[in-house]
């Protein structure tokens, strides 16, 4: 049982790798805790699943609009102003606010 439990948490961490590095965004435009690469995600989710596992869950949607919107204005950009959601029209994910 013990077993299963383990691979579940490894195929959690590949899922993570792989996910947020498919997303797009920029460690830049977040703030906070949550303000990782790829890497520190998969890391973070390796070293303490119980917290950084349900956390990335939680702050995917942010990521993934992120992706959206640094795709739309290139990546030279600079860094997305600070509030909880890109601009209008960049793809806020469903149920989201929009800002202000």
């Amino acid at each position: 049982m013990g077993i299963l439990i383990y691979l579940a948490m490894l195929g959690t961490v590949v899922w993570v790798a792989i996910d947020s590095s498919r997303l797009g965004y920029d460690k830049r435009d977040l703030t906070g805790v949550a303000a990782m690469g790829p890497v520190g995600w998969t890391l973070c989710v390796l070293m303490i699943w119980i917290v950084g596992f349900p956390m990335y869950l939680v702050k995917r949607p942010y990521l993934k609009a992120m992706g959206q919107w640094r795709r739309q204005v290139g990546p030279a950009a600079p860094p997305a102003p600070l509030f909880a959601y890109p601009p209008p029209g960049a793809g806020y994910p469903p149920g989201a606010p929009p800002p202000g």
